[in-house]
């Protein structure tokens, strides 16, 4: 994920349309239509062991990370909206792999710093106000939240905390909210 976040933008500078539709081929997301259409790659026989093999890949905090900066960023004309909506769809993927397979020490979200990838999600929510318009110096905005990028983030969360794709240990990190009743 590096790559499209510090050479794409820089090497190429893809309009915003192609760099999501790249972004979400890159994390298979994608349909299986798209992957064969132009060059016949893979082949019909290997299509769905490909597409199996990318859906029972853990989630990493860093792939996460990335994402969400390249949301935050100014200069990547990838908005947040978008990437709360990418985040969503890939958590909902870890929550799958998480009910499949059954080993209690697999994490379908690799994840050292839960706190952190929540700081970030709910950064994405922030809105932002336009260049276009001028303030006066010693006026300071408040902060505020776009409220439907908000409640996105809030179910994200909860997915996190109820299909516990955190390992327990992490959980235990974020406090009570996520110890079982």
């Amino acid at each position: 994920m590096w790559w499209f976040h510090d050479v794409v933008p820089r090497m190429y500078k893809p309009p915003a349309q192609l760099f999501s539709k790249c972004l979400y081929k890159v994390l298979f997301l994608a349909s299986l239509e798209e992957y064969f259409s132009v060059d016949g790659w893979p082949a019909e026989s290997d299509r769905g062991l490909y597409y199996k093999a990318t859906l029972e890949i853990p989630l990493l905090q860093d792939t996460m990370m990335q994402i969400f900066m390249m949301g935050l960023s100014r200069s990547i004309q990838f908005t947040a909206r978008d990437t709360v909506t990418l985040a969503e769809m890939l958590v909902k993927r870890a929550g799958s792999l998480h009910t499949s397979l059954s080993s209690p020490d697999f994490a379908p979200l690799k994840c050292d710093k839960p706190a952190e990838i929540f700081d970030m999600l709910f950064k994405l929510t922030a809105y932002s106000y336009p260049d276009s318009i001028a303030l006066p110096k010693d006026y300071t905005p408040p902060s505020m939240a776009i409220a439907s990028a908000y409640w996105m983030v809030n179910c994200i969360v909860n997915k996190v905390i109820h299909t516990r794709t955190i390992v327990p240990y992490y959980s235990s990190r974020l406090g009570s909210c996520c110890s079982s009743t």
